[in-house]
């Protein structure tokens, strides 16, 4: 499918979105202004780089906005707060990776994915135990808060044998486990 397809499909959804999620509480000065969370963490998706958020993510919103004629207001927030942001009006829509399920479907309304991301299990590099969630029990085990990652460990793990650690934020996942401490 060809760039200009994606980004009017894109553009399509977002204004159903926007038309779904919408709080009717906007100012006269914030009507052409589109209020965009994401974490900034999600390569190659909407990241910072250089301090700039970047991303194809971040390509298609702009290249939406420029479409329907409205600026950005990027919200950058941890993971956890995106959903409660968008629920509660702060937020108009969020770009950023997030799963697709039947328990969000009945809340916020989807575009169609256009990306898929399973969940894996990162260990540092001289660790040859760990190559299966069974491998996992008795470890402590680092996921971000809220994710579809922390959810889809906890129902492998009925027994609950698996301390999962969460944190606000995927950066504090990967340095516990290059520390050692996951």
């Amino acid at each position: 499918m060809k760039k200009k397809t994606w980004v009017l499909l894109l553009a399509a959804a977002l204004l159903a979105v926007l038309s779904a999620c919408g709080n009717g509480k906007q100012s006269e000065s914030d009507e052409n202004v589109l209020h965009v969370g994401a974490t900034g963490q999600s390569y190659p998706f909407a990241y910072k780089e250089n301090g700039k958020l970047t991303g194809f993510d971040v390509d298609v919103m702009e290249a939406a906005a420029k479409k329907i004629n409205m600026k950005l207001d990027w919200k950058l927030l941890e993971f956890s707060g995106l959903m409660g942001e968008l629920q509660t009006g702060k937020l108009d829509t969020i770009s950023n990776q997030v799963a697709v399920t039947d328990e969000r479907k009945k809340t916020y309304n989807f575009t169609e994915p256009y990306s898929y991301a399973g969940t894996q299990i990162v260990v540092k590099n001289d660790n040859k135990d760990i190559k299966s969630v069974n491998d996992l029990k008795g470890k402590t085990v680092a996921a971000v808060l809220g994710s579809n990652h922390a959810k889809n460990l906890e129902s492998k793990d009925p027994d609950k044998k698996i301390n999962i650690k969460t944190y606000e934020i995927q950066e504090g996942t990967l340095k516990d486990v290059a520390y050692g401490r996951c």
